[in-house]
């Protein structure tokens, strides 16, 4: 089966993401985006973390069921996993669309974990 079209365009906007691995599932293959992401967010440019951000809100918008569950499962709770272990976050909310701010909201309530201020702000 054939990925969607913004898969492609997420490998695009950087190369430090990584390459498809037609072996893995969606959700793995988005967790392992979203490693990546973080693991390497310096070597990242800003407008590219926006870049970013942005296709996967837009698949939020737009995607399929497996699509958003994809996005969410694997990419926005790697991302985090990675600041529930420090990664920084915050310096790029202003980047993170309302779909995937509501979804890492909703998540940290069921995970039982505090969501700053900072993620409140905008909603």
């Amino acid at each position: 089966m054939s990925r969607p079209d913004w898969v492609e365009r997420l490998f695009s906007v950087d190369p430090i993401l990584g390459e498809d691995d037609a072996d893995l599932g969606i959700t793995l293959l988005l967790a392992r985006i979203g490693t990546n992401f973080s693991s390497n967010i310096h070597s990242i440019p800003r407008e590219s973390q926006r870049e970013i951000l942005g296709i996967a809100e837009e698949v939020l918008e737009s995607g399929d069921e497996e699509e958003k569950a994809a996005i969410a499962t694997g990419f926005l709770e790697e991302i985090l996993k990675a600041w529930d272990e420090g990664f920084d976050l915050k310096s790029l909310w202003e980047f993170v669309g309302p779909r995937s701010r509501s979804f890492c909201l909703d998540w940290n309530e069921f995970s039982g974990v505090a969501s700053p201020e900072w993620m409140h702000q905008g909603q």
